[in-house]
């Protein structure tokens, strides 16, 4: 679920229940236009106090007053829900693939596992690229498509290799501590 932000929750932390429904309501229907009948239904209570909670929104600009029949809606100028939510998206992405690079490379298996899919990530790109000189015809390319087939296919075995030898490394390293914990040294 979309985060209010955090301006806004530190300004508004007060205020109440009601008010930060409305708030939140207008956040996460940030592309609509309400009414203050439209809210009052929406929220529950009076369009009186409806009526206070968008004058103070319009006043500080987080909500647009639009004329006419008297409308209202998210100010996407001010903070846009979707644009904040995608940079938050890409940023927890980016921080989670970090953290499980950190993670497994510390391990010998787990380092196999991340060139395996090294591998298979760069089969997907040459596959396009494969795919980009099907679709163009070749028209006058120095290096011929087919050789993007050729490498790709080359790179796919050799990501599930490398990936079949971290299993491989894995379990002989547990057998090789299961081993070394059954033989008692001796004195």
């Amino acid at each position: 679920m979309k985060k209010l932000p955090r301006s806004l929750q530190d300004e508004y932390s007060e205020r109440g229940d009601s008010f930060g429904d409305l708030t939140e309501y207008l956040y996460l229907n940030y592309d609509r236009e309400f009414t203050q009948s439209d809210l009052e239904q929406e929220i529950g209570v009076s369009q009186s106090r409806i009526s206070e909670f968008t004058s103070e929104l319009v006043d500080s600009g987080w909500v647009n007053k639009n004329e006419g029949q008297t409308t209202y809606d998210w100010n996407n100028e001010r903070h846009h829900p979707a644009r904040t939510d995608g940079t938050q998206a890409l940023t927890g992405f980016y921080k989670d693939l970090r953290w499980l690079i950190n993670k497994h490379s510390q391990t010998v298996s787990g380092s196999f596992a991340l060139l395996g899919c090294a591998m298979f990530i760069g089969t997907i790109v040459l596959l396009g690229f494969y795919l980009g000189y099907l679709i163009s015809g070749d028209g006058g390319a120095t290096f011929p498509g087919v050789t993007y087939l050729i490498i790709s296919v080359g790179s796919l075995l050799v990501g599930v290799v490398i990936t079949l030898l971290a299993q491989v490394q894995g379990w002989l390293a547990r057998a090789y501590i299961w081993i070394s914990s059954r033989v008692q040294p001796e004195e």
